[in-house]
């Protein structure tokens, strides 16, 4: 297309000169400096047009003021020649409904008629030598391409034309249907774009290209044929056509773009082909109505924010061939209800899941070493979730708002944890830190209401401000010498936590005393606060504290750390930092649901075990009682444990054993009671 020439600011004294001089022989021409971005030039109004001239003495059309529906463009103005339209010469016209191209027009802005939707009626003069409305097609077509460069509600694309040029129908919202020659090779960038009124349009085999944003805002687009010609499709090419139900992507298509489909709202299915291997971000952002999609094994990679918003998806597999998800490819798909990510995944992008609420469960492979920011953040549906030992990192507001975890493991690879990564989790109860993370940051834990204790790690030098803000339910509390920095608000309402148990002489003894805790001491004398979960030295045992008298402490025996143990004993004293405590009971599902356990044997001091002690535990066979002191057994406490298992008490606790086990402990006929 051929280009107009914009008078430079070296020749605007020759201009004015010029000026002037039209405007005394025009009889009172209005003159006026104007400016244009970075250029500057003299606009002269004639009538309802306003005009300049350029370097070789012609004029361009910048503004049609005008308000009449029939417009023929003059072919010369005040004596000068036009031969140029530029950018948004009608632009404002919506009244128009019929424009006449005259013979000395070269050179026509694409968005010289843009936003005139009632236009009918285009006509270009047969003596023109660059543009043509061959056959009335109510067009411009620019004869050496073979472009139509500007179309109307009417137009009819005649055969010949191999290209829909940028912008062509722009902003049309009166096209209704239009047919495309097998002519056509390209439909050009913003082609289509706006032309809301446009409810079907068939693309031919001959096409082989769609521009970027051509068809973008054709709201009232129903349904569209791509052919297999198609070999490229421009981003942003369908994005809010919001009337699409269903699309077929053709099999030369190697990459969806960013945006294509983003806002289809009414698309419920779609069609990837096997040739593609990227789908890009935003590629099919907003598209509620998708309920399912399959990926194909070709993809090796989904963009940022690929299929955010998509609401109505309920299912969706990935595929092995995926290797790297982008920031928020999943976000706010809140019909979501499980997902499985590949073996072939190595980090899970921020935001990758975020209010994904329907979600339940996921399964995160070994392969993943990070966890970024803010992945699961509001899942509300999410109950639990593995941590695979290949992770080493947890981001920023990862599991913030996921209110509907009752427990996590952190695996012990990981060595960090940021900001706020479980706050406001109000139902977790129970959170084991990695002896390997050095610092808990800020709001970590924050109001993680139904958490009753936590042990930090000697490892941790730095506990976070507002790291544990809201833990109402936090009652004990052990801080070890290596932190040095307590930051503000670290423990703000947390109402149940009267007592820090700290080294005597540390910083965190000074801390607790200014901020008025009750201090107990880790001293070797000391035992800790009632409460606490403590881990033996061997890290083989975890206790919780029942009693913290200095005469006699006890604890409750709550599980072993090696779960595939298949024989346990349960001592009669456990001694963590120098302190010995007696262990007086079996905690609330102790052993539950452990496949391995074969026998146990129960220490001399066991005065209770609790409900669901041994429950599930299907192999175990044998049950030692040492303890010649048992009160108490609990609620379906050897529940589905062997048929055929024997539990051997001592010989003078018989009889009274034998009724404990009988009454509402799961014990089974088959079962045997052995003295």
């Amino acid at each position: 297309m051929q280009q107009r020439k914009i008078i430079s600011v070296k020749n605007i004294v020759l201009l004015m000169a010029l000026a002037l001089v039209l405007t005394l022989s025009a009889g009172g021409r209005v003159v006026e400096a104007a400016t244009s971005g970075n250029w500057k030039y003299i606009g002269v109004t004639s009538g309802d047009w306003k005009y300049s001239v350029d370097n070789d003495g012609n004029a361009y059309i910048y503004k049609y003021s005008g308000n009449d529906k029939d417009v023929i463009i003059p072919g010369t103005i005040d004596g000068v020649t036009v031969t140029s339209i530029s950018l948004n010469a009608f632009s404002e016209c919506s009244g128009l409904t019929s424009i006449t191209i005259p013979d000395s027009v070269t050179s026509i802005d694409t968005y010289g008629f843009y936003g005139c939707s009632d236009l009918t009626s285009i006509k270009v003069s047969e003596g023109n030598k660059v543009y043509d409305s061959r056959n009335k097609c109510n067009a411009i077509i620019e004869k050496e391409s073979n472009t139509l460069i500007i179309g109307c509600q009417t137009t009819v694309v005649p055969e010949g034309v191999t290209s829909i040029g940028d912008s062509a129908f722009a902003d049309c919202s009166g096209l209704t249907s239009i047919t495309i020659p097998d002519s056509v090779t390209r439909i050009e960038s913003y082609a289509f774009r706006g032309c809301s009124g446009l409810t079907s349009i068939t693309i031919p085999n001959s096409v082989t290209s769609i521009g970027e944003r051509a068809f973008e805002e054709c709201s009232g687009l129903t349904s569209i044929t791509i052919p297999n010609s198609i070999t490229s499709i421009g981003f942003e090419a369908f994005n809010g056509c919001s009337g699409l139900t269903s699309i077929i992507i053709p099999n030369g298509i190697t990459s969806i773009e960013s945006g294509v489909f983003t806002g289809c709202s009414g698309l419920t299915s779609i069609t990837i082909p096997n040739s593609v291997t990227s789908i890009g971000e935003n590629a099919f952002s907003g598209c509620s109505g998708l309920t399912s999609i399959t990926i194909p094994n070709s993809v090796t990679s989904i963009g940022e924010s690929a299929f955010s918003g998509c609401s109505g998806l309920t299912s969706i597999t990935i595929p092995n061939s995926v290797t790297s998800m982008g920031d928020g490819a999943f976000s706010d798909c809140s019909g979501l209800t499980s997902m499985t990510i590949p073996n072939s995944v190595t980090s899970i992008g921020d935001r990758t899941f975020q209010y994904c609420s329907g979600l339940t469960s996921i399964t995160i492979p070994n392969s993943v070493t990070s966890i970024g920011n803010s992945v699961f953040e509001e899942c509300s549906g999410l109950t639990s979730i593995t941590i695979p030992n290949s992770v080493t990192s947890i981001g920023k507001d990862a599991f913030n708002n996921c209110t509907g975890l009752t427990s996590i493991t952190i695996p012990d690879s990981v060595t960090s944890i940021g900001d706020s990564a479980f706050a406001f989790c109000f139902n977790v109860t129970s959170i084991t830190i990695p002896e390997g993370v050095t610092c808990i940051g800020g709001g970590v834990f924050r109001y993680c209401s139904g958490l009753t204790s936590i042990t930090i790690p000697n490892g941790v030098t730095s506990i976070g401000g507002q790291a544990f803000d809201g833990c109402s339910g936090l009652t004990s509390i052990t801080i070890p010498e290596g932190v040095t920095s307590i930051g503000d608000g670290a423990f703000w309402n947390c109402s149940s936590l009267k007592v820090i148990t700290v080294k005597k002489g540390s910083y965190a003894e000074t801390w607790a005393k200014e901020n008025n805790y009750i201090v107990n001491y880790i001293d070797g004398t000391t035992p800790a606060a009632k409460g606490t979960t403590l881990t033996t030295a061997d890290k083989k045992i975890k206790v919780k504290v029942t009693s913290s008298g200095a005469s006699n402490p006890t604890v409750a025996y709550t599980g072993s750390v090696n779960k595939k143990a298949s024989s346990v004993s349960v001592p009669a004293t456990v001694k963590i930092n120098n302190v010995t405590y007696k262990v007086t009971s079996i905690g609330d599902k102790a052993f539950s649901g452990n496949k391995k356990l074969t026998k146990v044997t129960i220490g001399k001091n066991v005065t209770s075990i609790g409900k669901n002690a041994f429950n599930g535990c299907s192999k175990l066979k044998k049950i030692v009682i040492n303890s010649t002191s048992l009160k108490s057994v609990g609620k379906n406490a050897i529940k589905g444990i062997n048929k055929k298992a024997v539990i051997k008490v001592p010989k003078k606790q018989y009889k009274k054993y034998k009724k404990l086990f009988k009454s509402k402990t799961g014990f089974k006929k088959t079962m045997k009671i052995k003295k």
